[in-house]
């Protein structure tokens, strides 16, 4: 098994890939933003469940995968490149925010887990982390504790963006500030696809 020295290496690991702006990060501070801390909490849960289930997809061979098809990788690439750039757009383009915003659409735990798929940042650590972090011996375990580990952190981590989201929800019922704060988001969200492109 891991060893508890590896073991808190790799969570100080996970605290920074997870709690560094990214596309999960941009999209969390946006919605909760809009619909607040509560609502956005399932987004939250399933963006840490998926990152969770794609690294264990990735440690039972997905990585595998990839590393026999390039292309595979490349079209992933180009789909989460793309998806990423739409909800940029999207955030950009939104009104302004009610202080009762009960009838906006709240992005949920499904929402959450399946952008994973399509979220290449996602899938550089997860390959990252079964490559690097993972022994050899009781291979799958350790992939499953790891991901246990990972998905833990991304509550606290990705929650805390949550909290950033809804104290601003107040200063964004102004119209300006709303134009402001959600062209910035979608510029910052745009701008986390430099790293996938350039990788």
């Amino acid at each position: 098994m891991i060893s508890m020295e590896n073991l808190f290496a790799f969570w100080l690991f996970a605290i920074v890939a997870i709690a560094t702006p990214g596309p999960n990060n941009m999209l969390v501070l946006a919605a909760s933003a809009r619909v607040g801390f509560v609502r956005s909490m399932p987004l939250v849960l399933g963006i840490a469940t998926g990152v969770s289930v794609l690294i264990i997809g990735v440690g039972l061979g997905l990585g595998a995968m990839f590393e026999s098809a390039p292309w595979l990788y490349s079209m992933l690439r180009i789909i989460g490149t793309t998806y990423l750039l739409y909800l940029a757009w999207r955030i950009a383009t939104a009104g302004v925010v009610t202080t009762n915003s009960k009838n906006d659409r709240a992005l949920g735990f499904i929402d959450g887990a399946v952008f994973q798929l399509v979220n290449p940042k996602a899938w550089m650590i997860a390959l990252s982390i079964v490559s690097t972090y993972v022994p050899a011996q009781q291979f799958l375990a350790n992939v499953i504790v790891l991901a246990v580990t990972f998905g833990s952190t991304a509550i606290i981590a990705v929650g805390m963006w949550a909290g950033f989201g809804n104290k601003l929800r107040r200063m964004l019922g102004k119209p300006k500030a709303a134009l402001w704060f959600n062209r910035a988001m979608g510029v910052t969200l745009a701008l986390t696809v430099l790293p996938i492109l350039i990788a």
